[in-house]
């Protein structure tokens, strides 16, 4: 199909084992499409060796899409209440059933919920409603599609629309990881730029990298390795090395694996990351020196399995919670995590927020409104908490 002229192909097609008169009958999937007035056309290919031959166009079919799916603040679901630690109460909604792997997710200070898919895919949920954008277009082969482990908005996405993401491009069985800027127009994302890449002997299908902005507005990407080959990068948005880094180059901490979520405790700046070990979820803390910049890892706790992503709460909504980590894990339930006030590159303790047992947790976020976010491999629910519950020890 070519969409406003360009070529994307349809995924998933069938056709009739006959054909008739009017030729064969196919079905496929419809890419998705922004709102407004888009030109389609159909053409055929047929790959020879490593040379696409491909029909000529249809005659073009107009179509205006005038409708998008309910955003969150309107979805009608199932919710159910559950206990909680003491003195706290949560509810939960479930908002979208159709999703496809979400890797990780993000909301802007506006409030749009973004939610990034394995495949490539970006939702958008706004009070207007839910678009999506692809990350690229698709690769002849589908071994080549890249993967996308990680997206984060710029801090001031509200008036640059450009947001960043990892993604890893397979390459002789293992793969490039790329950080990409995006810019969001009309919930498309467009002007592409690749503006750091490395490689890893991981597998694409197998690479996992967090990105996020800390708070000296850097980017900081979080590569993990599955033997501890993983490292943390610290970057300018435009891709350079900062010059108050004490190296030459960008990475400043090593020995990262199986990497899953980053975040930064707004009580101390230590840099917190939730990882999986061959058989364990853990979390590291991580100092970061003021200039020259240099990072070294202060302390670590095993968490007894695999994990998602790491998010702390700064909501002023409930101050129980403000200063904790909440933790995907991959038990189905989101944890939540105190930061020892005496040694704060300690966890205190660790107990289980909300355990909905709908399957594995990937990611979770939290938007400014104190509302929690979290998907599993096809579903994303939000999270009400409300009580006083236990002061965080701040």
């Amino acid at each position: 199909m070519y969409i406003d002229g360009v070529r994307v192909e349809i995924m998933d097609a069938s056709c009739s084992a006959g054909g008739g008169s009017n030729g064969f009958t196919c079905t496929g999937p419809l890419p998705p499409l922004s709102p407004g007035l888009h030109t389609l056309q159909l053409a055929t290919f047929v790959m020879s060796g490593d040379d696409v031959l491909e029909s000529g166009r249809s005659a073009p079919l107009q179509v205006t899409v005038v409708g998008v799916a309910a955003p969150p603040a309107q979805a009608t679901a199932r919710s159910a209440a559950q206990r909680a630690p003491a003195g706290l109460a949560v509810r939960a909604q479930e908002l979208a059933r159709d999703l496809k792997m979400p890797v990780d997710a993000a909301v802007t200070s506006k409030g749009t919920l973004l939610v990034a898919e394995r495949g490539g895919t970006v939702r958008m949920f706004t009070s207007d409603g839910v678009v999506t954008s692809d990350t690229g277009p698709a690769p002849a082969d589908p071994a080549d599609r890249p993967h996308l482990l990680s997206l984060t908005p710029d801090p001031d996405y509200e008036r640059s629309h450009t947001m960043f993401a990892v993604h890893a491009v397979p390459r002789d069985g293992g793969a490039t990881l790329q950080v990409v800027r995006y810019r969001e127009v009309a919930g498309q994302l467009g002007e592409r730029a690749v503006v750091y890449q490395t490689s890893t002997p991981t597998p694409a299908e197998n690479a996992s990298a967090v990105v996020r902005f800390g708070p000296d507005r850097k980017l900081y990407v979080l590569y993990g390795g599955s033997d501890r080959s993983g490292f943390l990068v610290r970057l300018n948005p435009d891709g350079t090395t900062p010059q108050d880094t004490a190296a030459p180059n960008p990475a400043i901490a090593s020995g990262v694996q199986s990497a899953r979520g980053l975040d930064w405790d707004p009580a101390s700046n230590v840099l917190w990351v939730a990882g999986n070990s061959d058989t364990d979820g853990y979390l590291s803390a991580i100092q970061v020196t003021p200039p020259p910049v240099r990072a070294s890892v202060e302390g670590r706790q095993d968490l007894g399995g695999p994990v998602g992503s790491l998010t702390f709460y700064t909501s002023e909504a409930v101050p129980a919670l403000r200063g904790n980590a909440l933790v995907a894990s991959q038990d189905g339930s989101i944890l939540r995590v105190r930061v020892d006030p005496a040694d704060q590159t300690r966890v205190e303790d660790v107990q289980t927020l909300f355990d909905p047992k709908v399957g594995p947790l990937r990611t979770l976020t939290i938007a400014p409104d104190g509302t929690i976010y979290y998907m599993t491999d096809s579903t994303l629910s939000r999270l009400d908490v409300s009580g006083s519950g236990r002061t965080a020890p701040r």
